[in-house]
């Protein structure tokens, strides 16, 4: 079972956690001096924290891309097997982001406005939440995901125990995840440095 917040948090002041804040904070001195332990080629990147997690990823990257290829999932349970990877129909990966300006586009896509507004979701629990999948990272944020099987719980999940893997293994279709994701497709990511090797555990000049 997951590890969850009390649903007191449902009602949440929009910035980021103390924890979150720190995370943010400690990767943007890291990268500001790669002397200090930096990643080389972070450098630009921007910082999402996710269960307690931090995730280093492109500016105007997809979230749910930044999310998957960092080891994580906007989907719980069994929507990581479930959902329609990025067409904006499923509504599994419905997150909330802190602060909300970190994305783009600001407002709901035509998408959105449809499928947040179809059960499970709908107001007024749906004003705090964006689809990963439809939005692109503007600047370092919080990601915050709720619990059931569309994310549209009173609960957020916390950091994840050390024994917990849900959501944290290779995406079932492998780069196929990343089908309606140009962007990724296009540079190489999914195909290339990003998903296909990093998780087989080749590296970057290992075998195609």
């Amino acid at each position: 079972m997951a590890t969850v917040i009390s649903s007191a948090a449902r009602l949440r002041v929009p910035r980021p956690s103390r924890g979150a804040r720190d995370l943010i904070a400690r990767a943007a001195s890291s990268s500001s001096n790669p002397g200090d332990g930096g990643e080389s080629g972070d450098e630009g990147a921007y910082v999402v924290v996710f269960r307690g997690k931090e995730i280093r990823a492109k500016p105007g990257q997809r979230l749910r891309t930044a999310l998957l290829l960092g080891g994580e999932s906007p989907h719980n349970g069994g929507a990581n097997a479930i959902n329609c990877r990025g067409l904006g129909t499923c509504g599994t990966c419905a997150v909330e982001i802190v602060p909300s300006g970190a994305v783009t586009p600001r407002d709901w896509t035509d998408a959105e406005r449809i499928r947040l507004n179809f059960p499970p979701h709908g107001p007024p629990g749906n004003s705090r939440l964006r689809l990963s999948c439809q939005v692109r990272l503007g600047g370092d944020c919080e990601v915050v995901k709720r619990d059931k099987f569309w994310g549209q719980g009173d609960d957020v999940l916390g950091p994840r125990r050390d024994d917990e893997t849900e959501g944290m293994t290779t995406p079932p279709l492998g780069a196929l995840e990343f089908l309606l994701d140009g962007d990724e497709w296009r540079e190489g990511g999914a195909l290339g440095t990003g998903l296909g090797l990093r998780r087989s555990g080749r590296s970057d000049d290992g075998e195609r």
